[in-house]
């Protein structure tokens, strides 16, 4: 009831935007890419710094990941990936089940 004793409506408010991304460092986040939108992601990963002068500080061990990620509608988005590490292929499809 508010102030004037009325019946209010009751309404469900989704969350939206968690993460403005569709990943964290480098796991999946909850969120797909507006429908209709391709993302084209390329993600480098470096060696660890205490390899020293010799290496680079890492950045000699450095791997890169290019990927692509579409979303057909609110609620399905498919994606696939190439890495330079052992020349990995992968792909994904994230469904939401609930909101």
């Amino acid at each position: 009831m508010d102030l004037f004793g009325e019946e209010e409506e009751e309404t469900t408010e989704y969350a939206y935007a968690t993460f403005k991304t569709t990943r964290v460092v480098n796991a999946h986040s909850v969120e797909n890419p507006a429908p209709g939108v391709l993302l084209f992601i390329v993600s480098h990963h470096f060696g660890k710094v205490s390899d020293g002068a010799y290496e680079m500080f890492g950045l000699d061990r450095a791997t890169m990941r290019i990927r692509l990620e579409y979303s057909f509608n609110d609620w399905l988005c498919i994606g696939i990936g190439r890495s330079t590490f052992e020349k990995t292929l992968d792909g994904f499809a994230k469904i939401k089940l609930l909101w």
